[in-house]
């Protein structure tokens, strides 16, 4: 892969690098590419600069005078539920970091550990690029998939992400409704930005390199090209 097919990637990717997002693959894959890349690099700069203006400009004067008026009583019962609503989130978010679910071979939902050591040691990055014909109500067109796939030492699939452009504004909407307010397994890290869909595919984790570029590869009906970095 050329230096500038790769920068097209890691510019797909950094808006959810910055919102944090991605796992510690795709974190690591991103990074060492910005080591090497100036330009992607002032471009994460600017994206964080604008993060931090945006930061700044929430005005929390009106919170702090209202809860000022609030009685001891009802002050104690507001920061206990903020407190446990953050403990809440924390563990929600060490969970959804370390664990999750997928189809097992005999088609049940269940539980993968994400975090064993063994498991991201010389990670590799497999890069397909292509289309996938889409006939339903809202679109009747090719639209373009890449999907970058994880693989470690053992030549297992630790991730799958993918990136999606073509689609319409209905069929988006659509498909975040689907896969977030369901809760479905097989998907996670479901994002829409600038009419571009990303999402993580859980089916593959812990399968065989050649398994999972075999399945994913049979996604599509043009394949632009598969590559290793």
């Amino acid at each position: 892969m050329n230096n500038n097919e790769e920068c097209k990637i890691i510019d797909d990717l950094l808006p959810m690098y910055v919102d944090n997002l991605t796992n510690d693959v795709t974190n690591k894959f991103i990074e060492n590419h910005l080591s090497k890349c100036p330009e992607c690099k002032q471009k994460l700069a600017d994206m964080q600069n604008d993060l931090d203006v945006e930061l700044n400009d929430i005005d929390l004067n009106v919170e702090i005078d209202g809860l000022k008026k609030i009685k001891n009583r009802n002050r104690l019962l507001i920061v206990s539920s903020v407190i446990g609503a953050i403990v809440l989130f924390s563990l929600c978010l060490w969970f959804n970091n370390n664990y999750k679910f997928y189809m097992n071979d005999n088609g049940k939902i269940a539980l993968y550990e994400l975090n064993p050591s063994k498991k991201y040691s010389d990670c590799s990055y497999i890069i397909i690029k292509g289309k996938k014909y889409v006939d339903n109500n809202s679109i009747n067109e090719y639209v373009d998939i890449t999907s970058i796939i994880a693989i470690n030492s053992l030549d297992e699939c630790i991730s799958v992400r993918q990136i999606v452009d073509g689609y319409t504004e209905e069929t988006l909407n659509e498909i975040y409704t689907n896969y977030t307010v369901q809760n479905i397994d097989s998907w996670s890290n479901v994002k829409i930005e600038d009419g571009i869909l990303y999402y993580n595919i859980n089916n593959y984790i812990d399968k065989n390199k050649n398994f999972a570029i075999s399945k994913i590869s049979n996604y599509y009906n043009e394949i632009e090209y598969i590559k290793e970095l």
